[in-house]
């Protein structure tokens, strides 16, 4: 039997924006209004982005390969969640690359948090299905990668890939700091780099009160250390929670592994069939789509570029709402977060109301939540 849930909530009347390249995903969000999802088409969009507190979620649809945020010239972080957003709000399905973090006054005359992403305000983020690749490198920047701060601030890293990142002071990859949580799931990390005296965290950094939860990870190949907190005094409160992954070095928790993770390449980071980190990880964080045990890192054993969208029903009464096709009465070329190729068809009469439609849906994968909208 397979159960079919619907739920009525206020959320229903929630809207869908459709962004194609070289238009302004900003100018979406800015219309948006919270609860609305922002439809990003594949491109290269030149830009930072603001949530602005509303809780949005902007999802590339054609996947980190092909969608991707360029910050060159801003000066700035590529990605910001600063004023209290709530639980809910989502970024997804991007490459978030050439940041340079948030500015902050200092002694040096400006510091910079965060080159890919910065979370702070008691903000709540899911960045999930992103590449955070070639960010940071000034002098004065803290986080390369990511950076979240600020007491009940909280970013969520799923299936994501940190590398290429660097800070002057602390966190190649990423930073978290001032009773804010940072918690990675099925993620990669790798050749980031932090050169300061007493920051030489080139991986997942702590600092004043920070808390790290990593779960199912790699953390391999950072320059310094792979996990730690920044020197004293700065390392005050402290905490990192680390199970069910590998880490160069290794790194007390429980089933917890040194050994090289065995990249094919490092490009996507896929693991090879060899790989220690085959069938290891911890099942009640997921299972990955051939439903086996899950691997460690944000590349399981034989991922492949997925584009990364959303359910939507192909409709010939609205043929506009659907970005992935519309053929008769069924959804084309629709993925969801698994990637996987899962089409929804319905029949019957145009009307809801009069109970005369049949909605049906194929190719689903065991043991994963899809999204109809």
């Amino acid at each position: 039997l397979l159960p079919v849930i619907a739920l009525f909530t206020s959320t229903a009347m929630a809207a869908d924006h459709f962004v194609n390249a070289p238009a302004s995903i900003q100018a979406a969000m800015n219309a948006a209004a919270p609860g609305d999802r922002i439809l990003v088409g594949p491109g290269v969009y030149y830009e930072v982005i603001d949530f602005q507190g509303k809780q949005l979620e902007v999802i590339g649809t054609g996947g980190p390969n092909l969608t991707i945020l360029d910050g060159s010239g801003f000066n700035s972080t590529v990605v910001r969640a600063t004023s209290g957003e709530a639980l809910g709000t989502t970024l997804q399905g991007f490459t978030l690359t050439n940041g340079a973090g948030l500015p902050f006054p200092s002694s040096y005359g400006y510091d910079y948090y965060g080159g890919g992403a910065h979370v702070g305000g008691a903000a709540q983020l899911l960045i999930s299905d992103c590449v955070i690749t070639n960010n940071g490198w000034g002098t004065g920047t803290f986080a390369g990668g990511v950076h979240c701060g600020g007491d009940g601030s909280h970013v969520d890293l799923v299936r994501c890939v940190i590398n290429t990142s660097r800070a002057w002071a602390s966190g190649g990859a990423t930073l978290v700091d001032w009773y804010a949580t940072m918690s990675f799931d099925s993620c990669t990390v790798y050749g980031n780099s932090s050169n300061n005296l007493f920051g030489h965290q080139g991986g997942i950094s702590m600092a004043n009160h920070g808390t790290v939860i990593v779960r199912n990870s790699i953390v391999w190949g950072n320059a310094g250390e792979e996990i730690g907190a920044f020197g004293a005094p700065y390392d005050v409160g402290t905490f990192a929670n680390v199970e069910s992954s590998c880490v160069e070095g290794g790194y007390f928790g429980s089933n917890n592994l040194s050994a090289n993770p065995l990249f094919l390449e490092l490009v996507d980071f896929t693991i090879s069939t060899q790989s220690p980190c085959v069938d290891v990880g911890d099942p009640a964080w997921g299972l990955p789509p051939d439903a086996t045990l899950p691997d460690l890192g944000a590349r399981w054993l034989g991922w492949s570029p997925p584009g990364v969208g959303v359910f939507c029903t192909s409709d010939p009464f609205n043929t506009t709402s659907c970005p992935c096709g519309n053929v008769g009465g069924q959804t084309e070329g629709c993925q969801n977060s698994t990637g996987a190729g899962a089409k929804l068809d319905w029949s019957g009469g145009s009307s809801i109301s009069a109970a005369s439609r049949t909605l049906s849906a194929s190719q689903p994968v065991p043991n994963r939540l899809g999204f109809l909208s």
